[in-house]
């Protein structure tokens, strides 16, 4: 049957050949904890657990949409104070936390960890017509060099340990998937915190190459507890460059804010948007399935994508599969989540058929190995 273009599906194809066209060499993480925080708790009373389960709703909804302001909203204020109905499941545990003071001892406190039904907070975001950021997400390098006391450092696991477990938690509580450089003998070959400070391109360029990350943060963080912090910061991502200062009284603060901009920077490319949902049908068709194997490895993967609403089965020939799908949103967010993630590559540009019964985005993809 020929193909042509159908009108009122042209500016559609156009601007997803546009968005694969732009599209980069990636390294996305699956995240699996969006749905679930822990929270240090007082008590095991019933007023005591009301109260954090609607601070975890917050937490929550800002990892599952990037904007931690998110939970503000009018139309969220009576589901966050009705979270306990969207709560699957929750357990108290409690561990030794270090000391906070010199003079003081290690001390027991109690947590509580609340996992809250994907499906139910997944719908209360999409009849908001709010963005949804599913688990495929991309990784952020952080090169950050920290000054205090005259010293400047890299901040790496060995050489600032509990700074990047600071960081590490902070990123965790925003759904981030954020590496720190190894600061192994190849690392220290090309990067030092002098080049992080002074942003030199050769080693910057060098050190991404290696751990080949979506996105790279550069940071230098200065500043003591009595006199306050400064954060002066420059996100590469998806070929642009934005940078940015900013200034609070306590370390954490500074780090806070740079998480917080670099989620809102990466939901703005990858989270869904409701208010543009189409229920559009397209036909995928991916090659390179042998096995069965592979048959459940690409339909699992095309399942966990937020973008499928449904997945069917149409044709199964050797070494192929065509696939029915049922789309939540636009084409262009389905081809943006898979150029994300290392499962299926993209074989050609997307075609609009036009048959006496439907007309169809057709989509074809290789299984990598």
């Amino acid at each position: 049957m020929p193909r042509f273009f159908h009108r009122p599906l042209l500016p559609l194809l156009l601007a997803l050949m546009l968005g694969l066209l732009l599209s980069h060499p990636a390294s996305a993480v699956r995240v699996d904890n969006l749905y679930s925080v822990e929270l240090p708790a007082t008590d095991q009373s019933t007023a005591e657990r009301l109260k954090l389960f609607s601070e975890a709703m917050r937490r929550v909804l800002a990892k599952l949409t990037g904007d931690q302001d998110l939970a503000d909203l009018p139309q969220l204020q009576g589901p966050i104070k009705r979270a306990a109905r969207f709560v699957q499941e929750y357990r108290y545990t409690s561990r030794p936390v270090p000391a906070e003071g010199e003079d003081e001892e290690a001390r027991e406190q109690l947590f509580l960890t609340v996992r809250f039904d994907a499906k139910a907070l997944d719908r209360l975001l999409r009849e908001n017509r709010l963005r949804l950021w599913g688990r495929e997400r991309p990784s952020t390098l952080l090169l950050m060099a920290v000054q205090q006391g005259g010293r400047l450092t890299l901040v790496a696991d060995d050489t600032t340990p509990q700074l990047a477990a600071e960081i590490n938690q902070l990123a965790d509580a925003r759904g981030l998937p954020v590496l720190l450089p190894l600061n192994d003998l190849e690392d220290s070959r090309v990067l030092g915190p002098r080049q992080v400070r002074d942003r030199d391109e050769t080693a910057i360029a060098s050190i991404s190459a290696r751990y080949a990350p979506d996105a790279v943060l550069i940071g230098t963080l200065a500043g003591n507890d009595q006199k306050g912090w400064r954060g002066d910061w420059q996100l590469r991502f998806s070929g642009r460059r934005d940078g940015w200062s900013y200034q609070g009284d306590s370390r954490e603060a500074v780090l806070t804010q740079a998480l917080a901009q670099l989620a809102r920077t990466l939901a703005s490319e990858y989270a869904l948007d409701s208010s543009m949902a189409g229920g559009q049908d397209l036909m995928l068709t991916v090659e390179g399935v042998a096995t069965l194997d592979d048959l459940l490895r690409v339909s699992r993967y095309l399942k966990s994508l937020e973008a499928i609403e449904s997945l069917r089965p149409r044709l199964v020939e050797p070494n192929r599969v065509s696939f029915r799908v049922r789309l939540r949103n636009a084409a262009q967010d389905l081809s943006r989540l898979i150029a994300l993630g290392d499962v299926l590559e993209q074989e050609e540009l997307p075609q609009v058929q036009a048959g006496a019964s439907d007309t169809l985005v057709r989509m074809r993809y290789r299984l990598l190995r």
